[in-house]
């Protein structure tokens, strides 16, 4: 349902330029596809650069049209583009879901379950019914807090005339409307009234409920739901304060942009809210004027052309930049936030060492040590202010990572901006590099091992793991101030990174001071994903002196077993030799496994004593 759109023209596949690419060509190429809808159309190879010729560019579809060869292009194969902005589409099968209500209850937030189907309403059987089901259909009636299973026909049977639509619902929770969870089809059960379910809502915590529709999880056009139905807003007062309000709403930091012009399309709601105004503080868009006030609605104005839409900002996938202000050097200064245009400080409210960390290394510079400075010791800033109360633990990634009032909160004023002091390095590295874990607890730093993430034109991004092995390993590590390498990691083992993909194809001697000096790709080119970012584990373990060593390797985790004992080194016989065996001299050494044992001298053949033989470990040793 999502890829690189590529067209067969002449016999040879070829790709589609991203210029002018947008969601109504999307479209045409889902149904194309046999698809019903398209949730976005994407650029810059979001899914791999294509090979081959490019078909086709300045591609402009009305979207009704049945085929992508219908629209507008210059011709076959004419283009100004290279294979980096191949289009690409995201598609979908979800259609606008059936009407449901709730009928018999003693508010609006309770009833038995009925569903519209071909103009008539019918009721929903019990079997299989859970609270997920329920949940499902309270979210679409726009009641997103808990929800719970009615007692046996506590709201009645439905009439004797009346279908039974649906029956054995089974909903993951996810859906949007009840008609898109399983079932045994319309009209189709083994039911009787009696078995009509009925189903209890809460409102929740927002008065006013919003979704954004027909683009991603962050961004789209916003629908807010109102006195019964969902509506689109117009756009005539929309503004950042407004955006941000519904971006909170929806769980994120706050928004990026409030995009006017029906920039996500019109949708089909007939329902329309005519002006908003919001201050930007406020907790939930129902605090905003004019939101549920309908004696203002501009007809002359809002049209299909004029619907608001927004495009959120999530603080872990797209942390904005930071900077230090008014420093004496790079490494100190006043903190400031590059956020919707504009630079902002941030108030010294509960301001500490650990955000100071967080600042540092979010800035590629050393977090050992950072200091936090408050009450404007670097100057006042001008503009706003964009956090307050920031309360760091320090394993952040980012600094809008941390818990905060929330953007533009605050009871601050310039005299209250913060600062912080990074730790100057000894010696100047280039381009620094940090571990990171990303799993079912969140995102956070890593210690000794982890992601690796790179540094460099003021991102952090990741290395892909083609050719990453045991000496690009041994330079990251003793970057992070470690002795050695306990393994080489790829396939994203401590998960995918967030940001840019920097470095590819990196080959090193292991004795680089840092991994920009080894062999790679030019920085940000590459044919990987995210699956393939590299990790590390490192140790400061140092071997004893009188103990294993391994000769004849390729690499210095390889090689023919020799063992010093009475001041002589000597080998080990492969009698019985297994990978047991071999697990204990891995750890021994400070690696966490061994990959295979080494038999008939593959390694070489040593000189001198052949200290052991028929060795025979458990593992465990």
């Amino acid at each position: 349902y999502q890829g690189r759109v590529e067209v067969k023209q002449a016999g040879v596949w070829g790709t589609i330029c991203d210029d002018y690419w947008n969601i109504n060509n999307a479209r045409v190429v889902c149904r194309q596809l046999g698809f019903t809808t398209a949730v976005s159309a994407v650029s810059y190879a979001t899914f791999g650069q294509g090979t081959g010729p490019i078909w086709m560019d300045d591609v402009i579809c009305t979207g009704n049209e049945s085929s992508i060869d219908l629209c507008i292009f210059p011709g076959w194969g004419l283009n100004d583009c290279s294979h980096y902005e191949d289009a690409g589409v995201i598609c979908s099968n979800r259609t606008t879901g059936n009407p449901v209500r709730l009928v018999g209850g003693s508010t609006a937030l309770e009833g038995r379950v009925e569903i519209q189907y071909n103009g008539q309403w019918g009721t929903v059987c019990d079997d299989f019914f859970t609270q997920v089901d329920a949940t499902v259909v309270c979210q679409q009636l726009g009641y997103f807090g808990t929800a719970t299973l009615a007692a046996y026909l506590r709201f009645g049977a439905g009439a004797a005339s009346q279908p039974i639509w649906l029956d054995n619902v089974g909903c993951l929770g996810n859906e949007s409307y009840l008609s898109e969870c399983r079932n045994l089809g319309w009209g189709t059960h083994n039911c009787v009234h009696n078995e009509d379910v009925g189903v209890i809502c809460t409102a929740g915590a927002y008065a006013v409920p919003v979704r954004l529709a027909n683009g991603t999880s962050t961004q789209g056009r916003v629908e807010a739901y109102v006195n019964g139905q969902w509506g689109t807003i117009c756009d005539l007062t929309w503004s950042i304060s407004s955006a941000n309000v519904v971006c909170r709403q929806l769980g994120y930091s706050g928004a990026l942009t409030a995009n006017p012009g029906s920039t996500y399309g019109a949708g089909t709601l007939s329902f329309v809210i005519g002006y908003i105004y919001c201050s930007g503080n406020e907790a939930q868009l129902v605090n905003c004027s004019g939101v549920t006030d309908f004696s203002y609605i501009p007809d002359n104005y809002c049209n299909a052309n004029t619907v608001a839409g927004v495009q959120c900002f999530d603080a872990v996938q797209a942390p904005p930049p930071l900077r230090l202000v008014g420093g004496t050097t790079r490494y100190e200064g006043r903190v400031e936030v590059y956020l919707q245009g504009v630079w902002s400080t941030v108030c010294d409210d509960y301001w500490n060492s650990l955000d100071a960390t967080v600042v540092c290394r979010q800035l590629g510079l050393s977090p050992v040590g950072a200091v936090a400075l408050s009450n404007a010791a670097f100057g006042q800033g001008t503009g706003p202010i964009v956090l307050d109360n920031v309360q760091c633990t320090g394993s952040e990634l980012y600094l809008t990572s941390c818990p905060n009032n929330g953007l533009y909160v605050h009871d601050c004023v310039h005299s209250e901006d913060a600062g912080v002091r990074c730790q100057v390095p000894s010696t100047n590295v280039s381009n620094p590099i940090r571990l990171i874990i990303n799993n079912a607890n969140g995102t956070r730093v890593g210690t000794n091992q982890g992601t690796i993430q790179i540094f460099y034109n003021n991102t952090w991004g990741s290395v892909c793991d083609d050719y990453w092995g045991y000496s690009a390993a041994l330079v990251a590590c003793r970057m992070l101030g470690y002795t050695g390498v306990v393994q080489a990691y790829s396939l994203a083992y401590f998960g995918q990174a967030p940001g840019p993909i920097w470095l590819d194809d990196v080959i090193c001697t292991g004795q680089e001071a840092e991994l920009g000096n080894c062999q790679h790709l030019p920085w940000g080119q590459h044919n990987c994903g995210h699956l393939e970012d590299a990790g590390v584990a490192c140790t400061n373990f140092v071997q004893p002196a009188a103990s294993l060593r391994l000769v004849g390797g390729f690499t210095a985790n390889s090689g023919r077993v020799e063992v010093l004992y009475s001041g002589v080194w000597g080998t080990v016989c492969d009698d019985s030799w297994d990978l047991n065996d071999a697990i204990v001299v891995c750890r021994q050494l400070g690696y966490n496994g061994a990959v295979r044992p080494s038999t008939n001298a593959e390694f070489g053949q040593g000189t001198g004593t052949i200290w052991m033989d028929d060795v025979a470990c458990t593992g465990s040793e």
